[in-house]
């Protein structure tokens, strides 16, 4: 089948998956994640559900961390700042990204944005400040492989690389 095929072709190159879906179908993810587990999927923006309320949080977590016991899935947290959340502030967004990093843990969770998207929610820094606030009780290590390494050893950048005038 085409899925298969491209999922094969991923894996021959290295590439990594984003997946997003509503968490009560995770058990789909879940499907490709076994099936493919030198692919390191990625949940794109934490597959966060719209609606966000205590009672959809305690079922992301829930659904979460069945879906986080495989080691080649992480979880991208972003757009916590966003459309479903428009009027977002530290304390809104707080539960949310401290869920995603207690299920997900520091080897396997990174930060990222929904930029320019987001741009209609808020400054790009005051985005980035947030989540600063938030995750600032974690020690340095952590803090860094949550705003930078884990993510440059996904897609296999480096600082080197984001300088200006690197080829």
């Amino acid at each position: 089948d085409a899925c298969g095929h491209t999922l094969a072709v991923a894996e021959e190159l290295g590439f990594s998956i984003e997946m997003r879906t509503a968490p009560e179908k995770f058990d789909m993810i879940a499907v490709f994640v076994d099936r493919w587990p030198n692919i390191t999927f990625v949940l794109s923006h934490a597959s966060l559900p719209l609606e966000r309320t205590p009672e959809s949080l305690k079922a992301w977590i829930a659904a979460a961390s069945d879906l986080a016991k495989r080691p080649n899935l992480m979880c991208k947290i972003s757009a916590l700042c966003g459309g479903s959340d428009p009027d977002w502030t530290i304390d809104s967004i707080r539960p949310w990204a401290e869920a995603c990093y207690s299920v997900f843990g520091p080897d396997r969770a990174m930060l990222g944005t929904n930029w320019p998207v987001d741009r209609l929610f808020g400054t790009y820094g005051d985005v980035v400040n947030a989540y600063r606030t938030v995750f600032d009780p974690l020690s340095e290590g952590d803090k860094s492989a949550l705003f930078y390494s884990n993510a440059a050893a996904l897609y296999g950048v480096s600082l080197a690389d984001l300088e200006l005038g690197s080829s």
